[in-house]
């Protein structure tokens, strides 16, 4: 579940496609801490921002 995300947009991006990149930056569970940024096709970075997310483990089945 996300808990917090911070976002910065650097440039638009009108046409051509975009790449994001997910980096893991710290685990210390139950977060997890990824790095988001997301480049136009010349490689231009048009967004970063940071993800944290709360992890939960999987429910037990019955």
């Amino acid at each position: 579940m996300g808990i917090e995300l911070n976002a910065s947009y650097h440039l638009s991006v009108t046409s051509g496609h975009v790449t994001a990149v997910f980096t893991p930056a710290g685990a210390e569970l139950p977060l997890a801490t990824y790095l988001i940024e997301v480049s136009s096709d010349d490689g231009r970075l048009a967004y970063s921002g940071r993800l944290t997310c709360l992890v939960e483990p999987p429910a037990a089945s019955s």
